[in-house]
């Protein structure tokens, strides 16, 4: 029997931030927690992204076989500080990790384990992935299905 995964709340959200702003990259620490917690995406879709795949004055990003999603207005503003204060223009990815490499797993696995341990919060990219799943059945059951089974919704 497999254990079932909290589901993290809003106030909870707030402590992964504010844990974040004590990391030693807080804005990319921010923006990687506003994609997770407001679209749930896996960790490959995160890795992947370019900065061709963030249209800032749109404010959409498009995800590698995931298609193109509105970005929320802090989802936004977290990029665009992101990317304004501390992404390194030469990596070709939109996170970077050491020495402005590509952020790899094994980084964004230290990523999670620090946000646990400075937030007290059992988060994981599934949980998030799970958090936000479940908001989007909430607002609209159509669309969320449309997104799960991988399909456009008209």
């Amino acid at each position: 029997m497999t254990e079932a995964l909290p589901l993290l709340n809003p106030t909870d959200f707030e402590r992964l931030l504010q844990a974040a702003d004590r990391s030693g990259h807080p804005y990319r620490d921010r923006a990687l927690l506003h994609l997770f917690w407001h679209f749930g995406p896996s960790p490959r879709q995160v890795l992947a992204l370019t900065m061709q795949d963030v249209n800032f004055l749109a404010g959409r990003v498009r995800w590698p076989r995931g298609g193109e999603q509105p970005l929320p207005p802090e989802v936004l503003a977290a990029m665009t500080s992101y990317i304004s204060f501390e992404r390194d223009a030469h990596c070709p990815r939109m996170f970077c990790g050491r020495r402005g490499r590509p952020m790899t797993a094994v980084q964004l696995d230290a990523f999670f384990r620090r946000m646990r341990a400075l937030s007290g919060v059992p988060v994981t990219p599934r949980n998030l992935r799970m958090c936000a799943l479940y908001r989007m059945l909430r607002a609209n059951p159509v669309r969320a299905m449309a997104a799960v089974m991988g399909r456009r919704t008209r």
